[in-house]
């Protein structure tokens, strides 16, 4: 995997990292030891993997970057249920105020993707906007 694309990488994972403080519910009393967690079991290094893979007939290989959160880090364990498709009904019948919390997980990784997708695709608009436009000043310059 180039240079380029591991930076981009790290760019998604400190977003995430990130997204993970937003996200992450918060009780009332004693709060942030799911914060803590996160933050402490979340680093750089483990969100994002480095794998070879061979991905031709010609036995080339090819190194994938995978990216992965734990959201039941050890003393928090209770993130998982904050995390799942199907939400416990006593994490729906709290009153701490955090049902916008639920799958603050899969939200974080999401949101930090969708947006470097969209600075990538403006950058890739631009680049083909600025080739279109040399190709027709080279058109219209050779007549």
């Amino acid at each position: 995997m180039p240079g380029q694309d591991i930076q981009a990488l790290k760019l998604v994972a400190r977003e995430i990292q990130s997204n993970l403080q937003k996200y992450a519910p918060e009780a009332r009393r004693n709060g942030g030891n799911l914060r803590k967690q996160l933050a402490a079991t979340n680093s750089l290094n483990s969100i994002i993997k480095k794998t070879k893979i061979d991905y031709n007939v010609e036995l080339k290989s090819q190194d994938v970057g995978t990216i992965s959160i734990d959201v039941a880090p050890k003393y928090a364990e209770y993130g998982k249920f904050w995390n799942t498709p199907d939400v416990s009904w006593q994490v729906k019948a709290q009153k701490t105020g955090n049902l916008d919390k639920i799958d603050f997980g899969q939200r974080s990784i999401d949101d930090a993707i969708y947006k470097y997708l969209d600075l990538f695709a403006d950058e890739i608009a631009e680049n083909m906007a600025q080739s279109i436009g040399d190709e027709f000043e080279k058109v219209l310059n050779s007549k």
